[in-house]
């Protein structure tokens, strides 16, 4: 998420909802901010299902083949 939509100011253990673009949201507790990133602790942790298909959208593998750019 872009810095600029975070609220501000963050603070250490608030509870945000985490929406990564093509994932399910999850919520994590806020364990430090600064300098324009946080740190966070899941508040639920993740089956190993569940953190594969996320670690599997982040890469783009489910992207339709041409949306991809390749090189960046």
């Amino acid at each position: 998420m872009p810095a600029d939509l975070l609220p501000d100011p963050i603070e250490n253990g608030e509870v945000l909802l985490i929406a990564p673009d093509g994932a399910e949201p999850f919520e994590a507790r806020v364990r430090w901010s600064g300098n324009g990133t946080l740190g966070f602790r899941l508040l639920r942790a993740f089956h190993h299902h569940e953190l594969d298909r996320l670690i599997r959208t982040c890469r783009g593998e489910f992207d339709a083949p041409d949306a991809r750019e390749y090189g960046t």
